[in-house]
């Protein structure tokens, strides 16, 4: 069932995957029947975090999950202030 604007209850839920791996196992458990897999694991650079590699499931009863594996937010906030640094440097203000 897709995610649709207005529908009452739960579609999605997001469950934090400590490493990539674990979300390749969300992946495998789906496709031996626990549920159906809506879109395999990948990278997703369009997101804010430097690493987002997620997968999407859903479960017996519709409901989506979506298993996530991201960096560590201490590095992505060295990062995101090190980009920063680096185009005010660039822009000489």
């Amino acid at each position: 069932m897709p995610l649709t604007c207005g529908r009452r209850g739960l579609q999605l839920l997001a469950l934090r995957a400590p490493t990539a791996a674990t979300v390749d196992v969300a992946r495998y458990a789906a496709d031996t029947g626990a549920g159906v897999v809506v879109h395999p694991p990948r990278h997703y650079p369009e997101y804010p975090f430097a690493s987002y590699y997620a997968g999407f499931i859903a479960d017996p009863d519709g409901i989506r999950l979506e298993v996530v594996h991201l960096v560590d937010a201490e590095h992505w906030r060295a990062r995101r202030k090190r980009r920063a640094a680096a185009f005010v440097a660039g822009s000489g203000a």
